[in-house]
């Protein structure tokens, strides 16, 4: 029988934490939500619409097959043309192309040649588990407590895109997701946990999200917190905004973050800057973003517009490290060679460095960033492989490794 666990829940405070939260996130005086609908272009600069690619699995993890299948339903319901996988073997046997995961520029040209397919995607996954955690009891000062049956979905995967006309890797993709659901009774007998399947299969489809958001354009539908005041013109802001004008808005926001420099009170102008910046971040202009939010905070600051130059930063941060990643993994693809004898003088990456990282707990996304920033000097004989693997390294470093040979 599984062991309880206790947690405390005061159930006479949630309305106030609620209340409390509201107001953080955006309802500050004077301050009002706006849906907005913003458009995301592909982070990926590869057009594949109308074009012919083959999504290839690799590995033997079970949730792989599952997962490609997802993807290429994603492909097909934005205009790509799918090679049969069949057909696809079928080729490769005909010709006796060997290909992986870490195929060679001039094999991947040449299939190129002969498929007329556009690109080849590589789809490993390399954690797709699930679990039920302990039974919960959660103590309520007002009421009988609360058992609750928890579910938890963990999905990690690797997208390597080849560009078959050039061979060149156009990027290997960490995927990552994690989703959990649970059941709470007070009536005194433990809930029925949530499926697995249905869990795990909403792990899947977060990450076939963020696959669609590396090929595809895509929208997102969103509120933000943004001042209608009649002070400053900013009211007439407020109603552009609802429209969705994004360009409109911003000539408005500048003109009156301009204007409102003359207004006697200071927190007019602290008003229009913020909208300002608000206007900038919708447009995925970070860094005019920021600059208007910092000055709009320097007059007067509230808990809105600290939320706000914070979720800026987040995305931000978050654009940049995907494009570097875009950029860093935009190589072409390798092309056996032989190794080139050079001396370690101790400032490169080698294949020790990799495995104290990992046995270090360094996240797989903060190691391939080293790997793609600093020199390296790697072993990636077969044997040199098969010891990365026994050490716990992964195959998205591991393909990082080998995309910097």
């Amino acid at each position: 029988m599984r062991a309880m666990r206790k947690v405390w829940m005061t159930a006479a405070l949630l309305p106030l934490l609620a209340t409390a939260d509201q107001h953080v996130i955006g309802l500050s005086f004077g301050k009002k939500k706006v849906p907005v609908t913003i458009n995301h272009p592909a982070s990926l600069a590869v057009a594949l619409k109308g074009k012919t690619v083959a999504i290839t699995p690799v590995g033997d993890n079970p949730c792989t097959q599952p997962f490609a299948d997802q993807l290429e339903q994603l492909f097909q319901t934005n205009g790509v043309n799918l090679v049969d996988r069949a057909n696809l073997a079928a080729i490769i046997k005909e010709q006796h192309f060997e290909v992986s995961d870490v195929v060679d520029a001039n094999t991947a040209m040449q299939l190129g040649k002969v498929s007329g397919m556009a690109a080849i995607i590589f789809v490993r996954v390399n954690r797709c588990s699930v679990r039920q955690d302990e039974p919960l009891i959660a103590q309520q000062f007002i009421g009988p407590p609360a058992r609750i049956s928890r579910t938890e979905a963990h999905f990690q995967a690797s997208i390597r895109t080849v560009d078959l006309a050039t061979g060149r890797v156009l990027g290997t993709n960490p995927l990552q997701a994690d989703e959990q659901r649970q059941n709470q009774s007070t009536a005194g007998l433990q809930p029925e946990y949530p499926s697995s399947e249905e869990v795990q299969d909403l792990a899947l489809q977060r990450a076939v999200q963020q696959a669609n958001h590396l090929y595809f354009p895509w929208v997102e539908n969103r509120t933000v917190a943004f001042m209608d005041s009649k002070n400053c013109n900013l009211k007439q802001e407020y109603d552009l905004l609802r429209t969705g004008d994004l360009e409109s808005v911003l000539k408005l926001a500048i003109d009156n973050a301009q204007a409102c420099k003359s207004d006697p009170k200071p927190t007019h102008e602290a008003d229009a800057l913020y909208n300002l910046g608000v206007t900038y971040m919708l447009m995925r202009r970070y860094r005019e973003a920021l600059d208007s939010l910092s000055q709009s905070q320097q007059i007067h600051s509230d808990n809105t517009v600290i939320e706000t130059i914070v979720e800026c930063k987040r995305a931000r941060d978050q654009e940049m490290a995907t494009q570097y990643q875009v950029e860093h993994n935009a190589d072409p693809a390798p092309v056996p060679k032989p190794k080139p004898q050079q001396v370690d003088g101790g400032q490169s990456l080698n294949n020790d460095a990799i495995v104290e990282m990992v046995r270090g707990k360094l996240a797989d996304t903060m190691i391939i960033k080293e790997i793609a920033h600093e020199p390296c000097n790697f072993a990636l004989k077969p044997a040199d492989l098969v010891a990365l693997k026994k050490a716990g390294v992964s195959d998205t470093i591991i393909d990082a490794m080998l995309d910097k040979k």
